[in-house]
């Protein structure tokens, strides 16, 4: 049963933009007061705006209609956010939890709703059990798959990379 995946869908999508357009508020606050000059100010002000113009298309292209670009837009707006005000050191609020953002609105929005158990308790990777629930629940969806489409998320080219950073050999 379908009923309710699209108000479902825009809701969530216009919490997410507001979190993230508070972050861009605190972004461009903190880059102002930072006492960055010349080219890297010039740098970071244009990473802002293009933060900026990939939330204004995803609102003003309703990304209800397709949840998995406006995603992938969201990610990227708040990734310009964060690496543009790094140097500045400003504080900047954690929008990393957010369902667009982490890649977990596809088990929340969807899933969740038809009855679908995603993500499973457990998978088998590389021949051992891994407690994937816990792991997505700790670092959300996008930090190990590639959430392309509808039923395509694959594992990340060097997934094990990441793995290796808490779970050394």
């Amino acid at each position: 049963n379908f009923e309710g995946l699209w108000g479902a869908t825009k809701k969530a999508l216009s919490a997410d933009l507001a979190a993230l357009e508070a972050k861009l508020g605190a972004a461009r606050s903190g880059l102002e007061k930072s006492g960055l000059a010349g080219a890297e100010l010039a740098s970071a002000r244009k990473a802002l705006e293009r933060a900026a113009r990939l939330q204004r298309f995803v609102r003003d292209a309703h990304g209800e209609h397709n949840v998995y670009l406006a995603s992938k837009a969201l990610r990227e707006s708040d990734r310009l956010m964060s690496e543009a005000v790094g140097k500045a050191k400003a504080a900047l609020p954690d929008t990393s939890g957010l369902p667009m953002v982490s890649g977990s609105y596809c088990a929340t929005l969807c899933h969740e709703k038809v009855g679908v158990k995603v993500p499973p308790e457990t998978v088998k990777h590389s021949g051992k059990t891994m407690p994937h629930k816990m792991h997505s629940d700790m670092m959300g969806c996008v930090n190990c798959h590639d959430i392309g489409g509808h039923k395509k998320v694959p594992l990340l080219k060097g997934v094990e990379a990441k793995c290796q950073e808490c779970h050394p050999k």
